[in-house]
């Protein structure tokens, strides 16, 4: 048996963080699933700016370096979220907006009847 050492992180993020736009995407992976496809600019991508973010995170921090480690953060969700979305397929997309465009219809027409 060989043995692996790997290593990470996780990045945990308030979800008043995420952009609508992108929590839709990563709700589409969560019901359906999704193949991704790293290439090696997309991880290079995705090492600089977990880099650049894990230097800015020190207990000192100003309100301005507050302000620039959300921008980062929300620069790597999305560069993550157009990872999945690439991985969903078409008729996926089209079908689960489809779905979703009926229940928000429905779930508002229900707030409005009570």
């Amino acid at each position: 048996m060989s043995v692996i050492k790997a290593c990470g992180w996780i990045l945990a993020v308030d979800t008043m963080l995420v952009k609508d736009e992108y929590k839709e995407i990563f709700e589409q992976v969560s019901q359906m699933g999704s193949k991704v496809n790293l290439n090696e600019d997309v991880i290079n991508d995705l090492k600089y700016c977990a880099s650049a973010i894990h230097k800015r995170l020190k207990p000192e921090r100003q309100y301005i370096e507050e302000s620039i480690i959300h921008d980062l953060l929300s620069y790597y969700i999305g560069i993550t979220a157009e990872i999945y979305r690439k991985g969903l397929s078409v008729s996926e997309n089209k079908r689960l907006a489809a779905i979703t465009f009926q229940f928000k219809t429905l779930l508002i027409y229900f707030v409005c009847v009570l």
